[in-house]
């Protein structure tokens, strides 16, 4: 007998074990800082790992005035960085597209607002859209975190395009 509702969660969580934000490369600098690629469409920059009150943690690299608005929110993610940190790294170079979604947006100014995106609920980054006028056109303008690297430009316009349609209201 089929069960549909069976078929659906078999479906959902192969989906969510193939959609997941996988590390595509890992690279350790002098410094010690790991610079990390994820589904071969973006990198993270300046991570590192300190000694916690927990044992090691991973510590996500903070903009100027101590911000911090690059955030991994999965714990298996973290674990994956950790191992990679260690040298037990698991990479999949087979490229995926991370779903991307706005958890928060606020108008901060009278042309700009702060755009908190999640990509597959596993790594959270704070964008800031500025709103101006370019030979008499509205124009918008997305800034990324620093230590946030597009690594495929097509994808970096989708992201773009989508952050603007749907955080412009906002402003």
């Amino acid at each position: 007998m089929f069960f549909p509702w069976r078929a659906a969660a078999v479906f959902m969580f192969a989906c969510s074990a193939a959609c997941a934000l996988d590390i595509s490369s890992f690279e350790i600098n002098d410094a010690g800082d790991g610079k990390i690629g994820f589904c071969n469409k973006f990198t993270v920059e300046n991570v590192s790992m300190v000694a916690g009150p927990q044992g090691w943690e991973v510590e996500m690299p903070l903009e100027l005035g101590g911000y911090k608005n690059l955030l991994f929110t999965s714990p298996a993610l973290e674990s994956e960085v950790k191992k990679c940190f260690r040298g037990n790294c698991t990479l999949k170079l087979k490229g995926c597209l991370p779903e991307r979604k706005i958890i928060f947006s606020k108008k901060i100014s009278e042309n700009s607002a702060i755009v908190k995106i999640s990509f597959d609920s596993q790594l959270t980054a704070v964008f800031f859209l500025n709103k101006y006028q370019r030979s008499g056109v509205e124009t918008y303008r997305l800034s990324a975190p620093a230590d946030l690297k597009f690594t495929d430009k097509a994808y970096r316009k989708k992201l773009r395009d989508f952050v603007i349609k749907q955080a412009r209201t906002v402003l």
